[in-house]
């Protein structure tokens, strides 16, 4: 299987190691990866501060640089919301960019859900054997884009005790323009 990796520019800006990781992931489960070169940021800040033209020109250009991508698999789940909720609303008046918008939308996928949904990768390793982990419910996964059971699941199948904490639905302050 081959997928396009999106880095995102806040995984190569501020968590260069998590997306190599990510990539090193997908490797090990025997995923070809590809890395455009053209890709640049999603939009979503410029989406945010209301920057719609700016934000119009950026989801453009993805679309571009993603096409003919089975598979576009992204370390974040503010830019895969981007793709999926944000990026189609971009271009309501324009329908062929509309529809290229729609067409991204249904081949992105956040990394742990493509794991889980496309791979059926829940055996991803022990490396957490014996460790407690409290999982943080992050506001564009879990209420944009729905993804709550996958990284509780990866984390059991990694061997963790998954405990339960009272804020783990709540905003962690980051969102907006990422605190940036």
């Amino acid at each position: 299987m081959r997928v396009c990796f999106f880095v995102t520019c806040l995984a190569d800006q501020f968590f260069a190691e998590a997306a190599a990781d990510a990539v090193r992931l997908l490797r090990a489960l025997d995923v070809e990866v590809r890395f455009p070169r053209a890709q640049t940021c999603c939009g979503q800040p410029a989406y945010n501060a209301g920057h719609w033209d700016e934000a119009r020109r950026m989801a453009a250009h993805t679309q571009e640089v993603f096409e003919g991508c089975e598979y576009v698999v992204l370390p974040s789940g503010s830019c895969t919301t981007m793709l999926r909720a944000y990026s189609p609303r971009l271009f309501e008046g324009d329908r062929p960019r509309y529809e290229a918008a729609l067409d991204l939308a249904g081949r992105s996928y956040e990394l742990v859900e493509f794991l889980v949904k496309v791979l059926k990768a829940e055996r991803i390793g022990r490396g957490l054997a014996g460790r407690r982990v409290a999982y943080h419910h992050g506001c564009h996964v879990s209420r944009e884009l729905g993804i709550k059971e996958e990284p509780v699941r990866l984390l059991e199948a990694a061997g963790a005790e998954v405990v339960p904490w009272e804020a783990d639905q709540e905003c962690c302050g980051f969102g907006g323009v990422f605190a940036v």
